[in-house]
């Protein structure tokens, strides 16, 4: 019994761990929740969404901007 039990707490364990994963994308179209707390004096801003699991990275610039994402 505590075998089976320490199996299945090392499968939630990992399942838990694994289930989200990271993304960055460019959206051309900013949903208005959003577009209404930008604040045009900060040149980078997280905004996150408060009814989902969403942030949002503002960063303003006159040039072309790359990303890279590490976890």
């Amino acid at each position: 019994m505590k075998k089976i039990f320490l199996v299945f707490l090392s499968v939630i364990l990992l399942t838990s761990c694994n289930s989200s994963t990271l993304s960055i994308s460019e959206i051309e179209i900013v949903p208005d929740k959003v577009q209404k707390v930008i604040d045009d004096k900060y040149t980078l801003q997280k905004i996150n969404v408060v009814d989902k699991n969403i942030s949002y990275i503002v960063f303003r610039s006159k040039g072309k901007v790359t990303t890279d994402l590490e976890a």
